[in-house]
């Protein structure tokens, strides 16, 4: 009996000291990725990335370390644009193994494709990363078919690579499965644009212009949310477009209360000026094109390239054109 008792006291020992030694190593990856996350938070990604990777080496098994080990080394190439390719490769290297560990994880492929996306921004004669980058985010899109985040993220890439047909698709995909995706919208509108099929392309400048009004409304509570200003910047396009259909269909009132929400440019000008032609007002659009030509004459001043001086003096002449007939 004795020895029987002594074998199982010495398995008792090393079950309680694996989990011990276990607990211990959770708790130490625990502190080095906490301390990582603040580094990195701070702004030093290099030292970030030496506190992620002893976490992910102390729990190998575990891709919630690895991943914030290989986010840290994307940061560090961004960061140190002369290191890019030598953190990059790093980063690539760390997705690769997370996507061995868990083949099914669409998020890993996604951040691939990414990774291989800016690398082809970079270096566009360089055709192997952009098959790259479209065959990780059809992977991701594959693993997760009903996924509106990952159909958007491939049609994307599809539009950046100018497959237009393709890239409708998956942006209808897209919208099938989340009608509230604002990207989407915009980007299937210009390529509707591109097609000259101008009544889908309305229909979707339309929508995005309602979801305009609720991004806005979000920024006038919390004016720190720069990625929700940076979307409303960028999405004024549609509201420009949806404006001319107005305008272009003597819907003037709507016309106006579209071109109101439009931020101070020489787009909302140019539209004010022609709603006031179609409302026979000729002195008010004379007055706003004289201060279009003034704008203009002032950025022919300060631009040395000849093809925007010649694309400005077009504009120049365009809005003497519009004077003279105004004048008659």
């Amino acid at each position: 009996m004795k020895p029987i008792k002594h074998l199982l006291f010495i398995a008792i020992c090393l079950v309680f000291s694996y989990v011990i030694i276990d607990s211990v190593q959770h708790i130490q990856a625990e502190i080095y990725h906490r301390n990582g996350f603040i580094k990195k938070e701070r702004g030093y990604p290099k030292l970030a990335n030496i506190d992620f990777n002893k976490a992910s080496k102390l729990i190998p098994w575990e891709n919630h370390y690895r991943l914030q080990f290989a986010k840290s080394l994307e940061a560090t190439a961004s960061k140190f644009s002369n290191e890019y390719q030598y953190y990059i490769n790093l980063a690539i290297k760390e997705y690769e193994t997370l996507i061995e560990s868990d083949p099914l994880n669409p998020w890993f492929k996604a951040r691939l494709g990414l990774i291989y996306h800016d690398l082809y921004k970079k270096t566009p004669t360089n055709k192997t990363y952009q098959q790259l980058a479209q065959t990780f985010a059809k992977a991701a899109t594959d693993s997760d078919p009903q996924n509106p985040l990952f159909t958007l993220h491939y049609a994307h890439f599809l539009y950046t690579y100018n497959n237009l047909e393709e890239s409708k698709r998956y942006y209808l995909k897209t919208l099938a499965y989340d009608n509230d995706l604002t990207e989407a919208h915009f980007n299937i509108a210009a390529i509707y644009d591109q097609e000259n099929n101008s009544t889908n392309a309305i229909k979707h400048h339309k929508i995005v212009n309602k979801q305009l009004l609720k991004m806005e409304a979000r920024y006038r509570k919390n004016p720190t949310l720069e990625t929700i200003k940076q979307k409303i910047e960028r999405f004024q396009n549609s509201r420009i477009r949806v404006a001319e259909y107005y305008l272009k269909n003597n819907n003037n009132e709507r016309a106006y209360e579209t071109i109101k929400l439009i931020p101070i440019s020489v787009e909302k000008y140019e539209l004010l000026a022609s709603y006031y032609e179609q409302q026979n007002q000729a002195s008010t659009a004379i007055s706003l094109y004289n201060q279009l030509k003034k704008s203009i004459e002032n950025d022919i001043k300060k631009t040395t390239s000849p093809q925007r001086i010649q694309s400005l003096e077009k504009k120049l002449s365009a809005y003497d054109q519009k004077i003279n007939q105004l004048a008659q």
